[in-house]
């Protein structure tokens, strides 16, 4: 059938619903569309567990600690090494 006219009715003898009444239910229908969305989207992503802080890895391993200490205490070493970071500062 096509759109109910005023005073019309529908083809189970109900009255037609009138457009402002139309409006209102759907204006309710959206809202209450919008309302649920966000019940629905946190129940439907899980949430994520913390993450632990990242430890860095260490500096210095112990054998190159071993390497430094034998450069710094053999004066002919540490030399050399003064002689190549003083060339290297003056680049």
């Amino acid at each position: 059938m096509g759109a109910c006219g005023a005073g019309a009715l529908t083809g189970e003898g109900r009255p037609c619903p009138s457009l402002p009444m139309r409006r209102a239910l759907l204006a309710l229908l959206l809202l209450s569309a919008l309302l649920a969305m966000p019940w629905v989207a946190r129940a439907a992503a899980p949430p994520t567990p913390p993450q632990p802080p990242a430890t860095p890895p260490p500096a210095m391993t112990a054998e190159q600690a071993h390497a430094a200490l034998a450069v710094l205490q053999d004066p002919a070493k540490r030399a050399e090494l003064i002689a190549a970071l003083q060339a290297i500062a003056a680049l």
